[in-house]
């Protein structure tokens, strides 16, 4: 049999963001058809060149270079990942064969700004339960500050489904919020409206009983409903701080922020210097030591654009 990795990191589909960063220094425009889809995804915002135009009359280094520089800076992180593999390959059908082929490879999906660390395939291949389908740990994001989203080891199908709720209700969700807010702990906990997040959970063998390939999981968010409406087997790990979230100031939440501020232009500047500012003095939990490198990349990008 062939040697197949622990971990097989399968980037979802993004633009080709140094193609557009190239063309659009070069020329000073760029093909919107290269980033936006045709059917805009729920979610996706219908004014996504409105907000590009706004970074790239604010900034001294454009929202696409910046898109690029953050690319290749999750790209180093996937590539020191022991005993992992990126697939040149990510036809749902192709990562499907590789999987059946080895069966304790597993599947980590990721967006092509977020990291993992560098011993993600050694402890998942330490503390999976191959009879889950799916197994998910710690989900921390970094935005200057760190949050750590809400995972408990066991109902968080139940505590998914009540914070939904909640948020239908400002009161009770101000109630839920600050209930996780008193978890102990040196670090901000916030409620999780998903159970799984664009990179802190893997597919296992056991997903292919029962679907034909890993595509109905391989977005976060549809991934979540999924596990919400069946049975599926989920294991957590929450105290395994494996991937984090890259929550940078490119991200449309940011500008769409930005953009509904009186002044845009001073909104999103002042965001940015105070991103640098958090980011430059901010502490680094033990288990995320592996991220200062990381942190240190991504801050100086956004500082080098003031």
């Amino acid at each position: 049999m062939k040697d197949f990795p622990a971990v097989l990191i399968v980037p979802r589909q993004s633009p080709p963001w140094a193609k557009i960063s190239e063309q659009y220094v070069s020329s000073g425009r760029y093909r919107a058809e290269l980033f936006i889809p045709s059917e805009l995804p729920p979610g996706f915002p219908n004014d996504l060149e409105r907000r590009i135009d706004l970074w790239n009359t604010t900034f001294r280094l454009d929202f696409f270079s910046c898109r690029a520089r953050l690319a290749q800076i999750a790209l180093e992180s996937w590539d020191a990942v022991d005993n992992a593999v990126i697939p040149a390959d990510t036809d749902p059908q192709s990562i499907a064969t590789l999987a059946r082929e080895s069966p304790e490879t597993l599947v980590c999906y990721v967006d092509d700004d977020d990291w993992f660390a560098p011993n993600l395939a050694i402890m998942l291949r330490e503390h999976v339960n191959q009879r889950a389908t799916a197994v998910r740990w710690g989900a921390p994001l970094f935005n200057g500050k760190w949050q750590f989203r809400f995972v408990p080891r066991v109902g968080s199908r139940q505590f998914v489904s009540l914070y939904r709720k909640a948020r239908a209700n400002p009161k009770l969700e101000r109630v839920y919020r600050r209930t996780i807010a008193m978890l102990p702990g040196p670090h901000s906990v916030v409620p999780a409206g998903n159970i799984l997040y664009t990179n802190n959970y893997a597919l296992t063998q056991r997903f292919l009983d029962h679907y034909p390939t890993f595509s109905p999981a391989a977005d976060h968010c549809h991934a979540t409903d999924l596990f919400l409406s069946n049975n599926l087997p989920l294991q957590s790990l929450p105290t395994l701080l494996l991937s984090l979230t890259n929550k940078h100031p490119c991200s449309a939440g940011v500008l769409s922020y930005a953009a509904t501020g009186e002044d845009p232009k001073r909104t999103l500047r002042q965001y940015v210097k105070q991103y640098v500012t958090s980011g430059t003095r901010v502490t680094m939990p033990r288990k995320l030591g592996w991220a200062r490198r990381l942190i240190g990349q991504t801050v100086e990008l956004f500082s080098e654009a003031l």
